[in-house]
């Protein structure tokens, strides 16, 4: 399992519960550009429950119009994979909340033009947050977030599958987690809050 020893693995899901696995090969051939292993081995994927029964997706301000999606941002090196899914919370929302539930593990190979690159989306969903969400790194150029359904989930990874031209890759690697969540939270019959 990428970037995760053994005893981390068994105290992330002594804490959090066991996660969904899932394994994903995806050929990005076509456009390779926009995909994220260029920098970076692995990435947290954020799902934040919001009032009413809904869950928090951003843009930034260079994604197709359609692209919303759910919270993600990068391993670095050497970090545990539970400090980097709080540093993502405190950088890209600034919510004060913590972890609640480990969803997922998507691990991808990715089939390119000179060969096979691995990467790793650790899925995490979150306690519930009322406060209002913004970004603490104006680098990150989250330019505005939405509230959904989690039944709109499916929705939005239908969106991320379909987005045109160079982003069609990006889109489908982006839609996979999406579609984790909404089993997950099938499987695991999570109460979501009001």
């Amino acid at each position: 399992m990428s970037l995760v020893s053994e005893n981390e693995f068994t105290e992330l899901v002594t804490s959090y519960g066991e996660p969904l696995r899932w394994l994903h090969t995806l050929d990005v051939s076509h456009n390779q550009t926009r995909v994220p292993f260029r920098d970076r081995s692995a990435e947290i994927v954020l799902a934040i429950p919001r009032p009413n029964r809904r869950v928090l997706l951003h843009i930034k301000d260079f994604y197709p119009p359609t692209a919303y999606r759910l919270l993600t941002g990068g391993v670095e090196d050497g970090e545990p994979i539970i400090d980097a899914a709080r540093r993502e919370i405190r950088e890209e929302t600034s919510l004060p909340i913590d972890l609640a539930r480990w969803l997922g593990i998507v691990e991808y190979e990715f089939i390119e033009r000179a060969g096979r690159t691995k990467f790793t989306s650790y899925i995490f969903l979150t306690e519930p947050s009322t406060g209002t969400p913004h970004t603490l790194d104006a680098s990150e150029q989250i330019s505005e977030f939405r509230e959904v359904a989690w039944s709109e989930l499916a929705n939005v990874a239908e969106a991320l599958d379909h987005l045109p031209g160079d982003w069609g890759d990006w889109g489908r690697f982006r839609a996979i987690p999406h579609r984790l969540v909404l089993e997950a939270i099938s499987d695991f019959k999570f109460q979501i809050s009001e």
